[in-house]
């Protein structure tokens, strides 16, 4: 259990190696997807709801469900994206419009829209009913192995392996910030849940925090001694959990920064 640490169970179905794991936000659900080319969604009592073994891909990759747990994209090596229904496990709509393999994919807050990026120079935007590309997000260096929609769905950021990350502005698909910082590639860009910050973690061995709105950094943690590939906000946003390529896992605490935004952001004092 979360409370002590101790192992609950041991789940087995799939044959092969699990690529990923998404939970659904309620918690009572989560999805493996597999090298056997199967889709899992297990239930609270750890039995498999549903399985592809249709073949779709010599390989597959689930991303984050949706907000309210309903959809789930996945992708594999010939770059289609699935929108499966996860109550029926139908899937609902494929499409493809990135050449190679994505690397990640997100859901906004109503499920409207997803964005994917992978090694390619543009990060594209699709509508889910319909699988059109809704928007392309020009000035991205070198592919991206990270994107994510603000939680107002406003901006979307993305990672960059050119050591840089950038901010869009949806609705325009404008380029608003290219946040300069680190010393090398760019991994992952997370949003805080009031989404004012932004987390990026790099191969430069750092962590650093961004004033969205400014784009300014405000905050640079220093403490790991191998690449930073992993990082996350706890749903309040008190927390930053990051973890390295090799065992280390660090958690920050993130209140005095946001306050800093707030601080920083508030109107001046009417004399």
């Amino acid at each position: 259990m979360a409370e002590t640490g101790k192992l609950v169970k041991k789940i087995y179905g799939h044959e092969n190696k699990i690529n990923s794991i998404a939970f659904h936000p309620q918690g009572h659900k989560f999805v493996t997807a597999s090298t056997d080319q199967s889709i899992r969604i297990w239930n609270k009592n750890y039995a498999a709801e549903f399985s592809d073994p249709a073949g779709r891909s010599k390989e597959i990759y689930a991303f984050p469900l949706s907000r309210d747990g309903s959809q789930l994209a996945t992708s594999g090596p010939e770059a289609t994206i699935s929108i499966w229904n996860t109550s029926s496990g139908a899937v609902t709509k494929n499409f493809k419009g990135l050449k190679e393999l994505i690397n990640a994919a997100a859901f906004n807050a109503d499920a409207s829209l997803l964005v994917a990026c992978n090694w390619d120079t543009l990060v594209k935007i699709f509508n889910v009913k319909t699988g059109e590309v809704y928007r392309e997000l020009r000035g991205l260096e070198g592919g991206s192995s990270s994107c994510a929609f603000s939680p107002d769905g406003k901006f979307v950021a993305s990672a960059s392996r050119r050591k840089f990350a950038f901010v869009w502005n949806i609705e325009t698909g404008a380029l608003l910030h290219e946040l300069k910082g680190h010393a090398q590639r760019v991994w992952t860009t997370a949003f805080s849940p009031d989404g004012s910050r932004l987390a990026t973690d790099s191969a430069d061995l750092t962590v650093r925090v961004w004033d969205v709105e400014r784009g300014a950094a405000i905050a640079t943690f220093a403490d790991f001694t191998n690449p930073v590939y992993n990082l996350v906000f706890t749903p309040d946003g008190t927390r930053l959990i990051a973890n390295s390529s090799g065992t280390e896992i660090v958690v920050y605490d993130a209140v005095p920064y946001a306050e800093r935004v707030r601080q920083k952001n508030a109107p001046e004092p009417e004399n």
